[in-house]
């Protein structure tokens, strides 16, 4: 069937539910007022003219002086806070600042908060008081987040400074805003045995039952495309947020200084050299179409499909003939294609530039050694497949280099104490051979405050052949994050029930369920990675080119896709990976089913070095 991504439908929920519904009853035109929190999600779904288009006149914070319009409705679009009522309540307190108030709540208004607005001069003016029940940002069309970092300390804290059970109920609670904005009643799994993923499944899926019977037209989704969510913690896949990721948006977010997806480069003209900053979203379709390609083929693809571009535009043909004859119908279409010539020109451009700094970074850090060492240590076997004996050994030479980026050195050493798990006195020793800070030393020894396996890749990969892990790859990118696999597993039915049981059985379980035909075996429609090799040039030291990739290329993110089956959400309670987002939309291609993956927050390596160190303090080591 063909649907709607992920996040258009969330766009399309704000626009019809929220802002045309306001319309119909204010009529004429409406002032939107909004707070930090939904001014930050509104932008993060809709494009500010889209929200003019359907009879916006002003979009304002409610926080900055505004104008009365007192011959205007107001749609107020607002989070559930002390200081959002109190404001509300502020702006027809003495004098009302607008004829009608439409009052529009991210999420469940407390009582107390409820009552104030109840006993206030405002209640009069309200012709609307609505708990919407959009708690989350979708930042891209496969991908949402409550920008909730502190959740991670908050969970697996040492010293638990926050109740854990309020933590994992604010989580079940936002994501009780994802199904209701689906219009979806997935059937929820969990891995048995963690009380995170328990304590959570269990109070989401009473919430879901109470709404079923309570509200006549949820879901709204025909229960035969009936969506599947597995809700996992961080515990499952710990080398994820450690390991290096040599494709492009991973990079990026790595190696660059990104602040709110927002990135700072120099432009240079023949005239001047000028800073500017960009955004890295799906608005961007030279980013949407290379964020997932491995670096060594990001850095080919950009530079010839901007090669064909130059060749093929017919501004760019004019601008090459200018001089010479050129007939009117040229002259017209480079004139109507020059707005969109210049802007293509600047993306390919930007992109060329971002793509050069993350290689620049990549030389300077050393990180071809240090990835194939990473690799080496998780799977247990070297890019020949000869086995990776005393790891350790090996570190020696980086831990004891000047060189050496310490956070690249703490990362070397996270990884060798989740795959080998050595003793406290070992990781002592280890520890000092290393002379990292103490802030380094506190992230390496808090690791396993969170749990999960402590063994290599190898060991548990080596048993099934045939498998997308069994392609041949480059030698700095053999590691496939954990949940490609449970992904896989999932959607074809072979996730084990025992392991991974349902909360509630889901009513037809085979509806579930897509399996892969005989042309899809072995994992065709991942990105394939060609067996490495000993060449050492600058794009060969990569071993390996995807011959596929370009047949992906211009494909808009926002195009409605075809899918078979219900939505399959993923979320990871405290923090998800760049690599793990790849992941699903690879397995999304796959099966051509919709994979939507979520968290608390997106962790950068950095990021979640920070995150593990504040797991506990370091006096109490």
């Amino acid at each position: 069937m063909k649907r709607t991504d992920f996040r258009n439908t969330v766009r399309n929920h704000i626009i019809e539910k929220m802002i045309k519904k306001t319309k119909q009853e204010a009529g004429n035109w409406i002032i939107m007022v909004v707070d930090k929190y939904t001014l930050k999600l509104l932008s993060t779904t809709c494009r500010m003219f889209e929200i003019l288009d359907e009879g916006v006149n002003l979009v304002e914070l409610i926080t900055i002086k505004r104008q009365p319009l007192k011959k205007i409705h107001a749609l107020y679009f607002l989070s559930p806070t002390k200081e959002s009522v109190q404001n509300f309540l502020e702006d027809f307190k003495s004098k009302p600042k607008y004829k009608k108030a439409h009052l529009f709540f991210t999420h469940s208004l407390p009582e107390k908060l409820l009552n104030s607005i109840a006993n206030s001069k405002a209640k009069k003016y309200i012709e609307t008081l609505v708990e919407f029940n959009l708690n989350f940002f979708p930042i891209e069309s496969q991908v949402f987040t409550f920008r909730d970092k502190s959740a991670f300390q908050q969970i697996y804290s040492i010293e638990q400074t926050t109740d854990q059970n309020e933590v994992l109920t604010r989580v079940a609670d936002q994501l009780l805003t994802v199904c209701t904005t689906m219009g979806d009643l997935p059937a929820i799994r969990y891995p048995k045995g963690n009380q995170i993923c328990l304590g959570i499944a269990t109070y989401l899926q009473n919430q879901l039952t109470a709404l079923g019977k309570n509200i006549k037209d949820f879901p709204s989704v025909d229960q035969s495309e009936q969506g599947v969510m597995l809700i996992l913690d961080r515990s499952v896949d710990l080398l994820s947020p450690v390991l290096h990721d040599f494709y492009y948006q991973s990079m990026v977010y790595d190696l660059l200084n990104i602040e709110d997806d927002k990135i700072k480069y120099q432009t240079e003209t023949k005239e001047t050299k000028k800073e500017t900053e960009s955004t890295l979203d799906e608005k961007d379709g030279v980013w949407t179409t290379y964020r997932h390609l491995h670096i060594a083929e990001c850095m080919t693809q950009i530079s010839s499909q901007f090669n064909n571009f130059i060749e093929t535009n017919s501004t760019a043909k004019y601008k090459k003939k200018k001089g010479e004859n050129v007939n009117l119908k040229m002259i017209g279409q480079a004139i109507k294609n020059m707005p969109q010539y210049h802007k293509q020109i600047d993306l390919f451009n930007r992109h060329i530039t971002i793509a050069s700094k993350v290689m620049d970074r990549f030389n300077k850090d050393g990180l071809q050694k240090i990835g194939i060492l990473e690799q080496n240590i998780v799977m247990g076997e070297d890019p020949e497949g000869t086995p990776f004996k005393d790891p350790l050994v090996h570190l020696q030479g980086p831990l004891q280099d000047n060189t050496v980026d310490p956070k690249n050195k703490a990362r070397l050493l996270m990884l060798y104490v989740i795959t080998q798990n050595p003793s406290s006195k070992e990781l002592r020793k280890i520890l000092r051979l290393s002379d990292l800070d103490i802030d380094l030393e506190t992230s390496i020894s808090n690791l396993m405050a969170i749990g999960g396996n402590t063994q290599s890749e190898k060991k548990k990969k080596k048993k099934k052949k045939n498998q997308v892990n069994e392609e041949e790859r480059y030698e700095v990118s053999r590691y496939d994050p954990v949940i490609q696999k449970i992904l896989k597993e999932l959607i074809s039915g072979s996730l084990p029930k025992t392991k991974y049981p349902y909360i509630k059985s889901p009513r037809k379980e085979s509806n579930l369920y897509t399996r892969l035909g005989s042309s899809g075996k072995g994992g065709k429609g991942m990105s394939k990675r060609s067996k490495n090799s000993k060449r050492g040039s600058a794009m060969n030291k990569w071993s390996g080119k995807n011959k596929n990739s370009s047949k992906e290329l211009g494909k808009k993110s926002d195009e409605t896709v075809q899918y078979s089956g219900g939505r399959v959400y993923l979320f990871i309670v405290g923090g998800i990976t760049y690599s793990e987002m790849r992941i699903a939309y690879e397995i999304s291609k796959l099966f051509k089913r919709e994979v939507i993956i979520g968290s608390n927050h997106i962790f950068k390596p950095e990021e979640f070095l920070e995150a593990v160190k504040d797991l506990k303090p370091p006096e109490d080591l």
